[in-house]
């Protein structure tokens, strides 16, 4: 069985995806969001196989926000703190700034687009043991 596929096809697709990429990555060049330290305790959940897990620590390393991760990859009592504490969301990344969730890796690229990612991280957290486990 021959497929034939058109170069218009290809070159459609392949542009889609240049665009999806561009529009999910972080803005290249610009300020870091901390420059030495954020005072917002930042919490992120995770597993070894989310690309978007990957792509969301990335992106907190390169803007230079610290941050705990918590890898729930076979940790089932991890993982069930983790759907609780993200009011009922079970997919990976979950991102909390100062305990509140905001979502995942693409939330947290539009936040950093709308501007609010900049406030809520200059925010102190409240108490510090809401991010303990």
């Amino acid at each position: 069985m021959k497929m034939i596929v058109s170069v218009g096809a290809c070159v459609a697709v392949v542009g889609a995806i240049i665009y999806w990429v561009n529009s999910t990555r972080p803005d290249e060049g610009q300020e870091k969001l901390c420059k030495a330290t954020c005072p917002a305790t930042v919490t992120i959940y995770t597993t070894t196989t989310c690309p978007f897990s990957h792509k969301a620590q990335r992106f907190l390393d390169k803007e230079g926000v610290s941050y705990q991760n918590y890898d729930v990859t076979g940790s089932p009592d991890l993982r069930k703190k983790l759907v609780i504490k993200a009011e009922g969301r079970k997919t990976v990344p979950q991102i909390f700034i100062n305990g509140q969730p905001i979502g995942g890796y693409t939330d947290l690229v539009a936040l950093k687009k709308s501007g609010k990612l900049k406030d809520m991280l200059a925010k102190k957290p409240v108490n510090d043991s809401s991010e303990s486990e």
